[in-house]
């Protein structure tokens, strides 16, 4: 029995790394995958490299901006390839982390919070290549890798571990969350969501055991240290959005509009739309197994009882909220 469970996994591990081992096969040996944005970010890392490196000729027409924007990481990490790669290679390393880090740290994050669904996270692979891969986003696509980097790190020393986190645990979160927040600003909230719920899992048990007594404050210091790490990354989130220009569109879209929108969703469209006809089958399974979990709850009486996986409801409702009530030119 014991032979067969470790068979069955390694197996698994062998078939995912195969899989994923093929893809950055077929991207090194495809040439250049074209992107929309990413000559234009490969151009910026040039001049980035130039400007450090003291050349005073591009110094006289460009300067590297003193803003926290939240989309730095993948021009530095360019420059960097740039240094001792040529231009195509240089993307293409780009290209391959972004694969690579999204599929690797999803099957971790899969395994941690569901080890019996490990053989699924395969589909990771194909996700990697959202729209926004082969629009050049990459710090959009890194910021996948962190993000689950972010969870997977806070569910393991955090929401599991004892009464007290040790201090240097709270310090490399903290590193990460700047991470995060300098390669997207959004993932940065959203991870911030996720781990606040995942705080509030852990300290109502604390407080139910009326562990607060004096001279232990255990669950003020997780609150305050929680607040810690996230305040310097909120703190340049929004002295970058009292500097940005407001782009805001004045149009508006009904609810109903919306909602009739749902249907159309392609989480792999590229350029023709061809694959929409598989991936709407990935998006429509997935609401399908929502609207079963929450019907098998209501069967057993447990709607109201909060789970650790309960965190990634909340998440998927409020991603769910954002896209109906923000539209796209209001993004």
């Amino acid at each position: 029995m014991i032979f067969k469970r470790f068979s069955g996994v390694i197996a698994e591990r062998i078939f995912f790394y195969f899989c994923l081992t093929a893809t950055i096969v077929a991207l090194i040996v495809s040439g250049i995958v074209p992107t929309l944005d990413g000559p234009a970010h490969v151009y910026n890392a040039h001049v980035t490299d130039y400007i450090v490196s003291g050349n005073k000729f591009i110094s006289s027409y460009y300067t590297l901006s003193k803003a926290p924007s939240p989309n730095y990481v993948d021009h530095y990490l360019l420059a960097l390839f740039s240094s001792f790669l040529s231009f195509d290679w240089a993307e293409k390393l780009m290209q391959i982390i972004c694969v690579t880090g999204f599929a690797v740290f999803f099957r971790r994050l899969v395994w941690q919070f569901n080890p019996l669904g490990i053989g699924l996270s395969v589909f990771g692979i194909p996700f990697a290549f959202t729209m926004l891969f082969y629009l050049g986003f990459y710090n959009f696509c890194l910021s996948f890798s962190i993000l689950f980097a972010v969870v997977i790190y806070y569910n393991k020393w955090f929401s599991n571990s004892a009464e007290n986190p040790l201090l240097y645990r709270y310090i490399i979160l903290s590193l990460l969350t700047l991470l995060l927040y300098f390669t997207n600003g959004l993932a940065f909230l959203f991870a911030g969501f996720i781990s606040g719920m995942f705080e509030i899992v852990a300290v109502l048990p604390l407080i139910r055991k009326k562990v607060v007594a004096p001279g232990k404050y255990i669950v003020l210091k997780r609150l305050v240290m929680f607040a810690i790490v996230w305040l310097p990354g909120l703190l340049l989130f929004a002295c970058f959005m009292k500097n940005m220009p407001n782009y805001a569109d004045s149009a508006d879209h009904k609810f109903a509009e919306l909602v009739g929108w749902i249907p159309m969703v392609r989480p792999l469209v590229v350029y023709t739309g061809d694959d929409s006809e598989y991936t709407n089958l990935f998006f429509y399974a997935m609401l399908v197994a929502l609207g079963t979990a929450i019907l098998i709850r209501v069967r057993n009486k447990t709607i109201f009882r909060f789970t650790v996986s309960d965190v990634f409801l909340f998440a998927f409702l409020l991603h769910w909220y954002a896209i109906l009530q923000c539209p796209m030119e209001q993004v």
